[in-house]
């Protein structure tokens, strides 16, 4: 087998060249042993996963709750939803953290990645190397843990209305999402905040 690709361990998250049809760095592979190893690292006991609507975003998102279900931890899976519906998740579910697979701002479709947080702060710096560490090293520990689905966008929408509160007075917008999960939920977002 080829070694990993340590270099897609980014100062802020994981990110690398990533397929459809699971060629590339970040692997369904690699994303199973990323869960093994977030497990082994973080000692957690349920973590939420959210994912982008990357072609190989399903792949990804399904080995990485495998790995950490087999690390013993109860994965929340909230399907397809912004990356601040899984902070929002972080918050206000009974989680040990969370993570998104997403490119973030990378355009191009042949890449994606895996931004992660240990309770309710991002996983970042040195923290990232120690996971790579783990990662390398294969040394997992084991359980039984599961996965459960926990849609999660309705309570983040909800959240964002009630902190912005309604609209002063009818207003005409127009919203460019660029092709991204917030997209189908703006119409939804604005017709609630008025």
């Amino acid at each position: 087998m080829e070694p990993w690709p340590e270099a897609c361990f980014k100062a802020y998250d994981i990110r690398g060249r990533a397929s459809g049809d699971g060629s590339g760095e970040l692997t369904p592979e690699f994303a199973y042993r990323l869960g093994r190893a977030l497990a082994t690292y973080l000692e957690c006991e349920s973590y939420a996963v959210g994912r982008d609507i990357r072609d190989s975003s399903p792949a990804l998102a399904s080995q990485l709750m495998a790995g950490l279900a087999d690390g013993g931890v109860r994965v929340l899976d909230l399907g397809i939803v912004s990356t601040g519906c899984v902070y929002h998740a972080c918050w206000t579910l009974p989680v040990n953290g969370g993570v998104m697979v997403t490119a973030s701002h990378l355009p191009m479709p042949t890449h994606n990645g895996f931004k992660m947080c240990r309770g309710t702060l991002p996983l970042a710096g040195e923290e990232i190397q120690e996971l790579k560490a783990v990662f390398l090293k294969g040394k997992f520990v084991e359980g039984s843990g599961e996965i459960v689905d926990q849609p999660h966008m309705d309570a983040y929408l909800d959240a964002i209305v009630e902190s912005t509160g309604p609209m002063a007075r009818p207003v005409k917008v127009a919203v460019d999402c660029g092709n991204a999960v917030p997209g189908p939920y703006m119409v939804e977002l604005l017709t609630k905040m008025g």
